[in-house]
């Protein structure tokens, strides 16, 4: 194709001898690089979103750990056992957690054509082990550090430190 439509010599003549040449690059190539640069953009803002809302969650269970700490004190004083505590963080962290795994999957739900055409991809094919097992295990660390720690901090704090009756 160069030969027949290119005047080869004359253009080697004008670039200094420089020769234009003519090759195939696959189209998985193209892609794969024309997409390297958002998926870094995008991963950034990812880990961004899921720091910060990390850091939320934690600041939040901080400043419920004040109101937490006086009704675990009280569940003391009417006779209530460490298991009890412990029991009673567990359930409540389950529930929160719960709650927010349900929402999360009804937010995806419903945004799920919108995300199916930007992504251009099925999110069914998301649903798969090597996806849901991971994510499974962080919730289940999760749940299990943020009731462990208060609980045990609560069990075995002094009712009177939680009302301000320190000596």
């Amino acid at each position: 194709m160069q030969e027949i439509h290119q005047d080869i010599s004359k253009l080697e003549k004008e670039q200094g001898g420089l020769v234009l040449k003519y090759s195939f690059l696959p189209i998985r190539k193209m892609h794969a690089d024309s997409v390297k640069d958002m998926i870094i953009i995008l991963s950034t803002i990812a880990i961004a979103v899921l720091f910060v809302s990390l850091m939320n969650y934690i600041l939040l269970t901080l400043s419920a750990l004040v109101n937490r700490a006086k009704s675990s004190a009280i569940y003391k004083t009417f006779g209530a056992q460490t298991e009890n505590l412990q029991q009673m963080i567990f359930i409540e962290t389950f529930m929160l957690f719960f709650i927010s795994v349900i929402g999360a999957v009804l937010i995806i739900a419903a945004s799920r054509p919108i995300v199916e055409s930007q992504l251009q991809h099925s999110m069914g094919a998301v649903l798969n082990p090597y996806v849901i097992w991971p994510l499974l295990a962080i919730v289940v660390v999760l749940v299990i550090v943020t009731s462990y720690l208060p609980g045990r901090f609560f069990r075995v704090s002094p009712v009177q430190q939680f009302f301000g009756l320190t000596n």
